[in-house]
């Protein structure tokens, strides 16, 4: 047994601007969330990004620093 560790990368800021498209670029990748194209674009853009960037941006702000996350 192991962990992996993977950086992701962050928005370019933590305000719901730069968090918006962050969290579609990843979350639209299929690796991370597992189903087909249409269905992931329904979850994400219909559902999550309406609400998800600002409470993201909130939680990065907690953690940000100058230099970024």
């Amino acid at each position: 047994k192991g962990v992996l560790l993977v950086n992701l990368g962050s928005p370019d800021s933590p305000t719901p601007k730069d968090v918006k498209p962050y969290l579609d670029e990843f979350l639209m990748d299929e690796r991370v969330i597992d189903a087909p194209k249409w269905l992931r674009a329904i979850l994400v853009k219909g559902i999550i990004l309406q609400t998800r960037p600002k409470k993201s941006a909130k939680a990065y702000s907690k953690i940000w620093w100058e230099e970024g996350s």
